[in-house]
């Protein structure tokens, strides 16, 4: 299973360290972006946004598709009614959404397949 800070760590492999660097000794979701990122409020609303959906206490807490697509499509919502969203910060959430759709769906899917182990009682 995926952590969240695995998660983040991923996310910035996949949209480059310009658009997404993390503060690698973080302790809490709204920390772990540095104020270089491309869209600083808004991905770190996205960290906090997806750390609560997820349920977490830790940074090294699991995370799951679902509550993490959930999250980025409300804050993605709440930002276009404010009005505080443009075009390039909206593209910005849907590559958050592509790369987290990637790395958690593989994961799940991976964990899915594993062949299930069943005992015969007679």
């Amino acid at each position: 299973m995926t952590t969240f800070i695995a998660l983040f760590e991923q996310m910035q492999t996949a949209l480059g360290e310009a658009c997404l660097p993390l503060e690698p000794e973080a302790g809490r979701p709204a920390g772990l972006i540095m104020s270089e990122a491309l869209f600083p409020e808004l991905a770190r609303q996205a960290a906090m946004t997806i750390y609560q959906s997820n349920n977490c206490r830790a940074m090294h807490d699991p995370v799951r598709l679902y509550p993490t697509l959930d999250a980025l499509g409300h804050l993605k919502q709440s930002w276009s009614e404010s009005g505080k969203i443009d075009v390039d910060a909206m593209d910005f959430l849907e590559r958050l959404g592509i790369a987290a759709t990637k790395i958690l769906g593989y994961a799940e899917s991976s964990t899915a397949d594993q062949p299930k182990i069943s005992t015969v009682v007679t």
